[in-house]
């Protein structure tokens, strides 16, 4: 378990309160501003899109999106020993929400969630651990889901062209990956020649992977699903 850092047990600052105002008033202006300049579609077309979509459809998409969030912070709270689903959770829509806004938005969000972990106590080696960790898992569902149809494909099911090659590719490089994270996490000397550092992401990966396998699948398989 991981203790509290000292600045969050201290009693907040008014300094304090006028940065987080003003860091939630940047994000919102960039959500705002920026996005549709991103993504090339003005918020007038959203809208008109949202209300395109009966209330109890986008109500049930909602509860879907909250139930796959919550899903997997299952896999984020194993990747991570002693972060809270609540934390976690808290990871989760902070990056999301800055990988998708801005530039570069997928390393901004990684530099927010080590600041965030950070200043919950957790040690860079323990968040290395945890972002490898969890996109591990992530790229490793992303592989299983189609690899899982190639037994019908063999057996005669109709795709397309382009659906069967991925859907082979997936079949070919699930081993591959898996067989490539398992040396490098569990076998020290294949990583020795990067440091002392990297030595310790990767025992930490390792004892996080053996003790916590089947959280980290299962609560994958409850988001992915």
């Amino acid at each position: 378990m991981t203790t509290l850092a000292a600045g969050e047990r201290a009693r907040i600052s008014p300094a304090r309160v006028v940065r987080y105002v003003g860091g939630a008033g940047l994000g919102i202006a960039t959500l705002v501003l920026v996005l549709p300049m991103v993504s090339g579609t003005p918020w007038s077309a959203v809208l008109a899109a949202l209300g395109s979509v009966p209330a109890r459809a986008l109500a049930l998409l909602v509860l879907l999106w909250a139930a796959g969030l919550l899903a997997h912070t299952v896999t984020l709270t194993a990747a991570l020993p002693g972060l809270t689903h609540r934390r976690a959770l808290l990871l989760s829509l902070t990056g999301s929400a800055v990988a998708n806004v801005l530039p570069l938005g997928g390393a901004a969000g990684v530099a927010l969630n080590y600041r965030m972990t950070r200043r919950w106590g957790f040690s860079p080696a323990g968040f290395a651990s945890f972002t490898v960790v969890s996109n591990l898992w992530d790229v490793l569902a992303k592989l299983v889901l189609p690899a899982l149809l190639l037994p019908l494909v063999l057996s005669g099911l109709s795709v397309g062209p382009g659906l069967g090659r991925a859907i082979t590719a997936a079949a070919i490089a699930l081993p591959l990956v898996a067989a490539l994270a398992g040396l490098l996490i569990g076998h020290p000397r294949a990583v020795a020649r990067f440091g002392v550092r990297v030595e310790r992401v990767r025992a930490a990966a390792a004892a996080v992977v053996a003790g916590a396998w089947g959280r980290l699948s299962a609560g994958m398989a409850l988001y992915t699903l």
